[in-house]
């Protein structure tokens, strides 16, 4: 007895070839875009300029952070305060006044204000706003001690608002 296998052999060939042959496709291309815009982030640590010791003028240090998107220019400014002018700022103790100034150089001789009038602001050009990106920009102060002798005892203080302009 033999027993043929063609039938359903041929079978399965026809329905394999029937299901590829129904089978089609289309395509579509589509965009993928981002917009990295510019960007600047901005703080500021407190200058405490410690306790006068009744001799020479007082000084202190502190800083501005900035980081900015990559090839981002910038300017940081510093305000008055509650000063009206940035030739001659004012600590405010109650109605107390003592004369100091920021400055930008260690040597203490660009006052730091708004780059109008005779001040500077610092400038630079971002690399990332990565944490590690952020530059640390050192803001010194200076109290002379003339100004020191004629003030009487007590805190002073004076609130500075620093501005990224990009």
């Amino acid at each position: 007895m033999k027993k043929y296998v063609v039938a359903p052999v041929a079978a399965g060939i026809l329905l394999a070839v029937a299901g590829a042959a129904q089978a089609d496709s289309k395509n579509a291309s589509f965009t993928v875009s981002a917009t990295v815009a510019k960007s600047c982030a901005i703080g500021a640590g407190n200058l405490d300029m410690a306790v006068w010791s009744g001799a020479n003028d007082l000084t202190g240090t502190s800083n501005v952070s900035v980081k900015c998107s990559t090839g981002t220019a910038y300017t940081v400014a510093l305000s008055t305060g509650a000063s009206s002018s940035f030739t001659d700022r004012k600590l405010v103790n109650g109605t107390d006044l003592l004369s100091y100034n920021l400055y930008r150089d260690p040597g203490l001789a660009e006052i730091w204000g708004d780059g109008l009038n005779g001040t500077f602001t610092v400038g630079g050009i971002g690399s990332g706003m990565a944490d590690a990106q952020n530059r640390a920009i050192p803001v010194h102060a200076k109290i002379l001690e003339a100004d020191l002798l004629a003030a009487k005892p007590g805190t002073y203080g004076n609130t500075i608002t620093a501005t990224v302009t990009y």
